[in-house]
């Protein structure tokens, strides 16, 4: 079934993570693909040492996209846009498909929804979880469980910077 876990809240990928675990309790394959994002975090550093995952990420900039110069955003644009390919030809080896991050990747042009829509229309036999801000109505309508995280209260509203184990 399709998954998606959006808003502007904490806790997207922690969701999507708790179902990697799940998935993993039973001994299935999974597939984690980040994109936007550098796959440091604890939970990414975890899961590469796990025999049935897989985890496919990219080198990212110290800063934020919207911060790059062009030729930064195409470097960028075209790791994300062959992380997805990627996906896209191994998916069927994976029980449970994680595309985190892959909303975001959508707002900002980089992955065309059209794209992300024939993958779960190829993909629908699997569990596959989308995440992250603004989900189009396509999207949702494709999408078997839809959960939105909404954010009421943030440590960075009081300008606290992340914190490892916690944030990443």
């Amino acid at each position: 079934m399709i998954h998606i876990y959006h808003g502007d809240g904490k806790g997207k990928t922690t969701a999507a993570f708790g179902l990697v675990l799940r998935q993993m309790g039973y001994g299935n394959k999974l597939l984690i693909v980040q994109f936007l994002k550098d796959g440091d975090s604890g939970e990414m550093v975890y899961m590469k040492q796990c025999d049935n995952v897989l985890c496919l990420t990219s080198k990212m900039p110290e800063m934020f996209y919207f911060q790059l110069d062009k030729e930064e955003k195409k470097v960028v644009e075209e790791n994300q846009k062959a992380l997805f390919k990627k996906a896209m030809n191994i998916g069927k080896e994976y029980d449970c498909i994680i595309l985190d991050e892959c909303l975001d990747a959508i707002h900002l042009n980089i992955l065309k929804e059209s794209e992300v829509l024939s993958f779960i229309d190829y993909y629908k036999e699997k569990e596959v979880v989308i995440t992250g801000r603004n989900p189009s109505m396509k999207l949702k309508e494709k999408a078997d469980y839809i959960t939105e995280m909404k954010m009421e209260k943030h440590p960075f509203q009081k300008h606290i910077a992340a914190r490892k184990g916690v944030e990443f």
